[in-house]
């Protein structure tokens, strides 16, 4: 882990909030974990537990995925938020530090859905903010 407890992404006209370690109370039958939230400028989606999956650190940072859409309508039809967090050196001590990073949304069309053919479509985009160690609940 990079030592911040919130991550402030923003670009193409989305905000990324991800909190690695969780933040503020927790909802009754929910366990403490990483948080994710997106908002695309008209829908604001909490997204933790089974829709959050956060990726073993690696080289290239550390890729978290959420589950940001799911259309209720065409099972398996969902969108995803796959989010590059990067590593941090120094770490931040009670501030922040700035973050460039990349961002993909991804839409998987549901299998019932006549035709042959790639299952996912992207589109990605260039995200900055801070990432920052901060004295939670927010």
């Amino acid at each position: 882990m990079s030592g911040a407890n919130l991550y402030d992404l923003h670009g193409n006209g989305k905000r990324i909030l991800f909190y690695p370690l969780g933040k503020g109370p927790i909802p009754a039958g929910e366990k403490a974990g990483p948080i994710l939230i997106y908002d695309d400028g008209s829908t604001q989606v909490e997204c933790r537990g089974t829709k959050l999956k956060v990726g073993p650190e690696s080289w290239a940072g550390m890729v978290v995925t959420a589950l940001v859409r799911d259309s209720g309508i065409v099972p398996g039809a969902v969108t995803s938020l796959v989010v590059v967090i990067p590593d941090l050196s120094p770490q931040p001590a009670d501030g922040s530090v700035s973050v460039h990073t990349i961002a993909i949304l991804s839409n998987h069309r549901g299998t019932p859905q006549i035709g042959p053919g790639q299952l996912e479509t992207y589109s990605e985009f260039a995200v900055t903010g801070i990432a920052a160690l901060t004295k939670l609940p927010l």
